[in-house]
């Protein structure tokens, strides 16, 4: 059984949570990425991806992302 992290994010319409994986990567891991994105999506980036499960790739077969993307003013985000 893995180590896990709970999480979760908001929108004005729903919610959702989920356990992120801490074998592999640790929650600091997790928040620099996530971080580094955000930033970027601020500074203009047109897309980007949250990983919400990381896993060592040389084992795992998938990882989990939030993928994000924009149009004009407004990020939309995808499971």
């Amino acid at each position: 059984m893995e180590n896990t992290a709970n999480g979760a994010g908001s929108r004005l319409t729903s919610s959702e949570r989920f356990a992120a994986p801490i074998d592999y990567w640790g929650i600091a891991d997790y928040e620099r990425q996530w971080g580094s994105t955000i930033r970027s999506m601020i500074d203009g980036h047109p897309n980007g991806h949250l990983l919400s499960a990381m896993r060592d790739p040389h084992v795992a077969e998938f990882i989990a992302v939030y993928s994000l993307y924009r149009e004009g003013n407004n990020i939309f985000v995808q499971n």
